[in-house]
């Protein structure tokens, strides 16, 4: 797509082994760092609203492959676990997240491959009828371009790089804009392979296929050296080797 151009990036599949359910359990560091980081940023009676919750998630920048924290996923991340905790109890108010909460739904995310692919489900399913729209799919990619490009602007203006390129935030966003009907076809033509009956919609199962395929799982926002990458869902996330 030119200078600037952004690429769809594939990254390798990380494969998890369930844990026997009669095995005793063992001290988990992963748990501890969880809690720290619970205990630092919950700042209203031991809760995390939405914004705190935001912040929060650096832990897991900080452990793994991936970037989470201030990016499309986190907002709606905070969302579908809120949902799923006031599912577990129903006397637990919507809003915020209690520090079990929030340790046991990133202990999914970081370790269960399958909640990863239900709750990255979720986060395009924003009507909750369990399809993904063709709309909707769309949407979130391209606010996720979007955002990649803001974030690639930012990082230049701070490293005072624009004017090295004769750029600006405004034009190097007013760029990404100017490549969504290019994002669209290309999108269009993904769900006609994952939607051959043409419904409109992707089910679960082609949702499934797409998240475990080689198709897009990043958008790269790049400009030379300088690389943004966001996030398309959270199933190749993985803990990074120490």
């Amino acid at each position: 797509m030119g200078q600037g151009q952004s690429q769809i990036q594939v990254i390798g599949i990380l494969q998890f082994q369930t844990q026997d359910p009669n095995q005793k359990p063992i001290e988990n560091p992963i748990e501890n760092i969880l809690k720290k980081a619970f205990k630092e940023k919950a700042k209203y009676g031991g809760r995390l609203y939405k914004s705190e919750f935001n912040e929060a998630l650096q832990i897991i920048d900080d452990l793994s492959s991936q970037q989470l924290k201030d990016t499309p996923l986190s907002e709606r991340l905070f969302s579908i676990l809120d949902k799923v905790f006031i599912f577990i109890d129903k006397q637990k108010k919507i809003g915020y997240l209690e520090e079990n909460d929030y340790i046991s739904g990133l202990k999914m995310i970081l370790y269960d491959r399958e909640k990863r692919i239900e709750f990255s489900f979720q986060l395009l399913d924003k009507d909750n009828d369990r399809k993904v729209s063709r709309q909707e799919f769309f949407d979130f990619i391209k606010e996720t371009w979007i955002f990649a490009f803001q974030r690639l602007a930012t990082l230049l203006d701070k490293t005072q790089q624009t004017s090295r390129y004769g750029l600006s935030y405004a034009k190097i966003t007013q760029w990404s804009q100017s490549q969504l009907g290019q994002l669209q076809k290309e999108i269009s033509t993904l769900c006609q392979l994952l939607d051959p009956k043409n419904t409109q919609y992707l089910d679960f199962s082609s949702f499934r296929q797409w998240i475990q395929s080689d198709a897009a799982v990043t958008i790269i926002a790049r400009l030379d050296n300088n690389i943004v990458e966001v996030p398309l869902n959270l199933y190749r996330l993985e803990i990074k080797k120490q």
